[in-house]
């Protein structure tokens, strides 16, 4: 929890002649960080943990997104980002791309590293000639090389919904938690119901049936209590991991010290 350091901005006469004033601080937050990988324990978890689901909470800044962005620098992994809305993935994936490219990957190298599957890019696709946008996005992921690509519920379903072209036709949710190292869930606690459908298969095959690739995290920015369904759709205590980042007031900082100063006034102008 933050902490407060609240006292009278002008002392007890001002508060006479000109009504309440308060100045409050909330003070300098950090998360904890290793001095030779850089990372969070938390951020050291989803990428190290060997649990199959993982339920994560931290701070917005703290560097959820950034973890698996090292599993496809460091680590060659491929990642799937299911995020709530379109506008989230096309800054996730820009966003991406430029770490990519600061980290000294070319723009071309960088730009075949990421994709984004929305509905921008099928009218992108179908304006280019692409009749089944679907079969395309698919193909993106038949190399070898690791990728990241971020996408919506709504898209990710009819994937794995609509029929697709001759070759692709055993193409459903088993081919992508045995392509995808990551199945990640971002900003979990705004997820509608049917993408919390998609979500909790995700979770349930990837931690019932081992020989699969993929582990499937669930992100937020707020405590998740996830434990009670989690349970009842049967996935065993010991394949999941419950973790929180830590606050502390040293190490790599959320934000420096915000001061606020609130005081009474007749006139909401003033």
């Amino acid at each position: 929890a933050p902490h407060f350091a609240a006292h009278s901005a002008h002392g007890p006469e001002f508060g006479r002649r000109c009504g309440f004033a308060m100045e409050v601080t909330v003070q300098r937050h950090c998360v904890p960080s290793d001095p030779q990988s850089g990372l969070s324990p938390l951020q050291s978890a989803l990428l190290e943990s060997p649990q199959r689901v993982r339920v994560v909470s931290a701070p917005t800044g703290a560097g959820k997104s950034y973890a698996f962005l090292q599993a496809l620098l460091q680590k060659d992994e491929h990642v799937l980002f299911v995020v709530p809305t379109r506008r989230l993935a096309q800054n996730l994936a820009l966003g991406t791309m430029a770490a990519l490219i600061a980290s000294g990957l070319s723009e071309k190298k960088a730009q075949s590293k990421v994709a984004l599957w929305s509905s921008e890019q099928t009218l992108e696709l179908k304006a280019a000639g692409v009749h089944n946008v679907r079969a395309h996005c698919l193909r993106e992921f038949l190399g070898e090389e690791s990728k990241t690509i971020y996408t919506v519920p709504e898209i990710f379903s009819r994937l794995l919904l609509r029929r697709l072209d001759a070759g692709l036709s055993a193409v459903g949710i088993l081919y992508f938690l045995e392509v995808f190292d990551h199945v990640v869930f971002d900003e979990f606690h705004t997820i509608e119901t049917r993408g919390f459908g998609l979500a909790a298969l995700c979770a349930v095959l990837s931690a019932k049936l081992p020989g699969l690739r993929s582990r499937v995290s669930f992100l937020s920015a707020t405590p998740l209590e996830l434990h009670p369904v989690l349970s009842q759709l049967g996935i065993p205590e010991d394949s999941i991991l419950f973790q929180a980042e830590s606050v502390e007031n040293e190490g790599r900082p959320l934000h420096g010290d915000v001061r606020l100063l609130l005081e009474e006034s007749e006139r909401l102008i003033d």
